[in-house]
């Protein structure tokens, strides 16, 4: 469907599985300059061609089995309204990551920073004053 949408619905069409059910409720019209904003990026002509690629990427994308090498204070943020990376994805990365936090907002959607930007600030300076 993707590669026949234009933009602006297209970038509809993401705001669905990018913001909670309550925010796109409560904000509609933040959702909407969302939409607009991306929608407004100038196309070239493979531009198409790389986002459908993009997605098959993403898809593909499986570095589980590296996590446990990762040696360093790691935040693992979710919410349970997220719809692109689910909380038993971010469950799983959280386990593979020695010593990883796992933070999981009850009223967010996968732009968490964007639905709730000062207490996603919140989250990620609370966890770097731990760890420096």
């Amino acid at each position: 469907m993707a590669s026949q949408w234009n933009k602006q619905d297209l970038f509809a069409g993401n705001s669905l599985f990018l913001f909670s059910p309550r925010y796109t409720r409560e904000h509609p019209e933040r959702v909407q300059e969302w939409i607009d904003r991306a929608a407004s990026h100038p196309f070239g002509p493979e531009d198409r061609d790389i986002a459908l690629r993009r997605i098959g990427m993403i898809a593909a994308h499986d570095t589980l089995a590296d996590l446990p090498s990762v040696d360093r204070p790691t935040l693992v943020l979710c919410s349970e309204q997220n719809h692109c990376a689910p909380l038993p994805l971010s469950e799983e990365i959280a386990a593979a990551i020695p010593g990883a936090e796992l933070v999981v907002r009850p009223d967010a959607g996968e732009l968490i920073e964007l639905e709730m930007p000062e207490r996603f600030a919140e989250l990620v300076k609370v966890f770097i004053g731990r760890h420096t």
